[in-house]
């Protein structure tokens, strides 16, 4: 039989644990020359795929591009506000500000704008705003 007081503690453990989880499923670890860039999904705009390259664009930072497969970065992402609207961009649906005509704009310090085709529009009001025009 299990007491009452090792009953609480390994139910204090375990939301230790889980809280511990918690936090590091928003963070995205990614290597670079040197060491790993730990970086917070949160502070990501969006994520443009280059091939073996992808260029992330954050709300409170430059850009920054890294040796890495758009598939890889997202297969590692468990956040429900990231989401893939093509097969080369991902964006972040928190950091959304407007989408004007063929424009997204999201927060940040440098302004970050994307530019995208009628099609895709529709896709990403669809996906965040359930809309079909």
């Amino acid at each position: 039989p299990i007491l009452k007081n090792q009953l609480d503690g390994l139910k204090l453990k375990l939301n230790q644990q889980y809280n511990v989880n918690e936090n590091f499923l928003q963070k995205i670890i990614i290597p670079i020359k040197g060491g790993y860039d730990i970086i917070n999904i949160k502070d990501i705009c969006v994520i443009k795929g280059e091939g073996n390259y992808c260029k992330f664009y954050f709300h409170n930072n430059s850009p920054k591009t890294y040796t890495a497969r758009l598939s890889d970065i997202m297969s590692r992402i468990s956040s429900k506000s990231i989401i893939r609207v093509t097969k080369s961009l991902i964006i972040n649906v928190d950091c959304l500000i407007s989408i004007k005509n063929n424009e997204i704009n999201f927060l940040g310090t440098p302004k970050v704008v994307i530019k995208l085709g009628l099609l895709t529009i529709r896709r990403v009001k669809k996906a965040i705003l359930w809309l079909d025009n």
